[in-house]
């Protein structure tokens, strides 16, 4: 955080990050690619490059903020509220932002924090699947007829090529499964460590039966690995309910018989690369 001015350096890069994008966008589209296409219809010319152009621009900008947008999310939410609690002469405590052990968790320094990180989560985990989903709203017919002359149908392919017709919304929902697991607990309190697995662990479950009832994927080998690799996240989360429950050894050996934690985490891993 230090290179870039900590936590508000952060912040203020991410902040500028989506509009500069979507300003060079519309400089892109302004005078590259639109004059160049007015050009061929006022001519009567059909100009493929410069479709190519506007294409490989849309995919690349989805491709660009589908990459950003999880870590992006949790560094926002843990600016909100990712606090850790410390001692501070054995009797009271302190809490402070993990992102920045500088700032104290509800004074005004933080205040300005949240206010701009609440700005930028309707920019990133709202505003980014919603983007997703007007473009796949706008070009759903061509996707379910298998129309191969569609423009922006060709520009999101990364979005749906994997799925099914029907389930081109899927990675929509695979999305804002990733945004629940790995960001959106970052909202339960640090100190409900559990809740925060348990939470995981449920989404995980839900997302691996909703899986197994559809088969959204067109390839079974595809597929194949989507079952596994979800499978093995359930059993990682599993795991590490077991090891927070096995902080202390004789509650350990007593409900499942491991001696402690360190049996139970080379469990997992074993499992882990068993399913790899």
């Amino acid at each position: 955080g230090e290179c870039v001015g900590g936590v508000e350096g952060r912040l203020l890069l991410y902040s500028l990050l989506f509009p500069s994008v979507l300003v060079i966008a519309w400089l892109l589209l302004e005078l590259v690619v639109v004059p160049r296409v007015w050009h061929a219809f006022r001519h009567r010319i059909v100009s493929e490059q410069n479709m190519r152009i506007a294409d490989s621009f849309v995919s690349a900008f989805v491709f660009v903020s589908f990459c950003i947008v999880n870590p992006i999310t949790r560094t926002i939410l843990s600016a909100i509220g990712d606090c850790a609690v410390f001692d501070v002469d054995g009797e009271s405590t302190m809490t402070f932002l993990r992102l920045d052990l500088a700032v104290i968790c509800g004074s005004s320094a933080h205040d300005l924090i949240k206010r701009t990180s609440w700005v930028l989560f309707v920019l990133w985990p709202v505003g980014v699947p919603l983007m997703y989903s007007l473009l796949l709203y706008k070009c759903r017919f061509a996707i379910l007829r298998g129309s191969a002359n569609h423009k922006l149908k060709t520009a999101v392919s990364f979005l749906y090529k994997d799925y099914k017709p029907q389930y081109f919304w899927w990675e929509l929902l695979d999305m804002l499964r990733r945004l629940l697991v790995s960001s959106f607990v970052l909202i339960i309190p640090a100190e409900h460590g559990l809740s925060r697995l348990t939470v995981a662990l449920l989404v995980s479950v839900a997302f691996l039966s909703l899986l197994n009832i559809l088969a959204p994927y067109k390839d079974h080998i595809v597929s194949a690995v989507a079952h596994t690799s979800h499978l093995s996240l359930v059993l990682v989360f599993i795991g590490c309910l077991v090891i927070r429950l096995c902080e202390r050894s004789v509650e350990c050996r007593s409900h499942f018989g491991f001696s402690g934690a360190f049996e139970v985490s080379l469990l997992v891993l074993l499992l882990s690369i068993a399913m790899l």
